[in-house]
């Protein structure tokens, strides 16, 4: 570095710039590497290798969009640019753009058919899109071309177990784990050969459970403790006492491939519906990949929703759960908690409260990344200003005590994580894990407007030579869950006493308060964070669920660029979450009548026929309805 500083300080040319410029993006410095190779390139403009590094600098800062026009800029100059055709392809990707991120992966695989690490981003693509039986072609070909490729052999056991082939699953799952005791002689796993020792237990248990009543069985009850706590924390496998599931039994047949026709017209008319229903899910922002899976299961869920809800609403005195007890709302969230555990396997979803209580007490983090060194979280970069700017007033509010109208100025015009921390550090403010802070929000409750309960973290940590984390946590201990089950019981209870007052169709009068109720619900689900992950699609699936069964539904779509929990987490209380969310949701009387519907927990009474039913899909139905 120091010769090519003293040759660039001589001289600046084109080379040394791009050699300095790959230093700086090697270490992570992603801001000096963009300045360089912007400056080669300049002096150059026909460098498409160089180029295309360009591109990659500024997709590490989280800037796809820019990064998109410079590697279309460098296939303009080099058109069978592999490389850069599977960078833009993965910016697609990352964009939640599923269309050209595929029609990139096949122009670089039709370029080159063997490159592996293309075989292994489209069948990514495939699977996350909610293709998993489509995905598993490209993981076979990139395991053809190298065999000990832990994530393709890894993906090729998760899409078996999404299609519910538990045999093949297991198979591809074991021999990772095999491979990797032979070929790597030490303690250290990789992340594949730890995710896989997971999906081999539970996809031992779920083939056992094919066709089973959902009252026999609970995962959040069935699964040992420690095994779900590593799990949802992703830790490594280490449980000394644990005792295997049993292995498959040759009694239980694997999922088998159907087509639409070999359904029931039930089956059919309800996954037609389903699929109207579940893209109103959807997150039209950078960074969420759109997946047709994902919209039939939670359609389907809103429905199911609807359907138990409405009965519930009938006879609220001796309607029952699955588990014959009192019905609840968590009975209401556990309906679409079901659809949405059974889309992806790799993804434990599960209710907090149900882990091992010395780590419910202790408490679990939902960890949200705003900023991480040079990079910004896409997912949230609209919402960056907003957040940082509240930061910095509850920094002034909550961490200053009686601050000095010079400190405040201070705080008002920083523009930066950097600026804020050297601010900070001024005052000795620090955190647990270092140099920084913590400052968390606060939400009123809705059954004592006056009671205070614990709302979000933002954490801003690190040095302030741009190694900082800035971040929006969530911390579900049992005290806070407490406090949140309080509001949702009040609010259910609220519901349901409404819906008893309530003749016939719902009026205009009552629509904005019965409405009000349903969506402060989600706000406190929202806010409490109580599942291992899903919470956000989960929640809104049930207010689409709720607004169904008061006879009503919802035909707006969430506005671009908006993401619900952060809203939730932003809106500073349930009225004003409430307001919103009707404003876009735009509730109208609905075309869809339930009692004409068949009844989803009754078509799709086990998990063989809820996995039949996603892995058939909807793309039939325009051909028969």
């Amino acid at each position: 570095m120091a010769d090519l500083n003293k040759a660039l300080s001589l001289k600046i040319t084109p080379r040394p710039l791009a050699h300095r410029a790959m230093i700086a993006f090697k270490e992570e410095n992603y801001v000096q590497a963009t300045k360089d190779f912007f400056a080669s390139v300049r002096l150059n403009p026909t460098q498409p290798e160089t180029f295309h590094f360009l591109g990659l600098a500024i997709y590490h800062q989280g800037k796809i969009g820019e990064a998109i026009k410079v590697f279309e800029q460098t296939l303009r100059q080099k058109p069978e640019l592999v490389e850069c055709i599977r960078s833009l392809a993965h910016a697609y990707r990352e964009l939640g753009d599923y269309d050209l991120a595929l029609k990139h992966f096949t122009s670089a695989l039709t370029i080159n058919p063997n490159h592996v690490q293309s075989l292994q981003l489209r069948g990514s693509l495939l699977y996350h899109g909610g293709k998993p039986a489509e995905a598993l072609p490209d993981f076979k070909a990139c395991l053809a071309l190298e065999p000990h490729n832990d994530v393709c052999q890894y993906m090729k056991g998760l899409s078996y177990a999404a299609v519910g082939q538990y045999f093949e699953a297991i198979k591809s799952n074991t021999k990772l784990m095999v491979q990797h005791q032979i070929h790597h002689h030490h303690a250290i796993f990789s992340n594949e050969h730890t995710k896989a020792m997971y999906l081999r237990e539970y996809s031992r248990y779920l083939h056992s459970h094919l066709d089973s009543p959902f009252q026999d069985y609970s995962i959040g009850l069935d699964l040992d403790p420690i095994f779900k706590d590593r799990w949802v924390k992703s830790l490594p496998f280490q449980h000394f006492n644990y005792v295997e599931q049993p292995g498959l039994s040759p009694d239980i047949e694997d999922v088998e491939a159907i087509s639409f026709e070999e359904l029931s017209d039930d089956a059919q008319k309800l996954i037609c519906k389903g699929a109207m229903v579940g893209p109103l899910t959807q997150y039209d922002a950078d960074g969420f990949l759109p997946s047709k899976r994902v919209h039939l299961a939670m359609g389907l869920a809103a429905i199911d929703v609807a359907q138990h809800v409405k009965q519930f609403w009938k006879m609220p005195r001796s309607f029952k759960s699955v588990y014959g007890k009192r019905f609840t709302w968590r009975d209401v969230f556990n309906i679409a908690i079901r659809w949405r555990t059974i889309v992806d396997p790799e993804q434990p979803i599960m209710w907090l409260d149900m882990m091992p209580q010395t780590s419910f007490q202790a408490g679990y983090n939902t960890h949200m990344n705003l900023q991480r060194g040079q990079l910004f979280n896409m997912r949230f970069a609209k919402y960056f200003d907003v957040i940082f700017n509240l930061t910095k007033k509850m920094v002034v509010q909550h961490g200053l005590g009686k601050p000095e109208e010079k400190l405040i100025n201070a705080i008002d015009k920083v523009d930066n994580c950097e600026q804020l921390l050297k601010v900070v550090k001024k005052i000795k403010m620090t955190t647990p894990i270092g140099p920084g802070f913590m400052v968390s929000t606060k939400i009123a409750g809705y059954k004592d407007s006056n009671k205070r309960l614990e709302g979000s973290i933002f954490a801003l940590t690190g040095d302030v030579s741009g190694n900082v984390l800035f971040s929006l946590d969530t911390a579900t201990t049992k005290k806070r869950t407490d406090q949140y089950y309080v509001e949702l019981d009040y609010i259910w209870q609220s519901l349901t006493e409404e819906m008893k007052k309530a003749h016939g169709p719902i009026k205009e009068s009552e629509l904005e308060r019965i409405t009000n109720l349903i969506l402060s619900m989600v706000y406190y689900f929202y806010n409490l964070m109580p599942l291992s992950r899903g919470s956000s699609v989960v929640a809104y699936t049930v207010a689409i669920g709720l607004v169904l069964a008061i006879g009503k539904e919802v035909t707006g779509k969430i506005p671009k660029g908006k993401v619900m929990d952060i809203e939730a987490i932003l809106a500073g209380n349930h009225e004003t979450f409430a307001s919103l969310s009707r404003g876009w949701m735009n509730i109208q009387p609905t075309s869809l009548n339930l009692s004409s519907l068949p009844t989803v927990s009754k078509t799709f009474p086990s998990l063989r026929t809820m996995l039949e039913a996603l892995n058939v899909g909807a793309d039939s139905c325009q051909m028969c309805f």
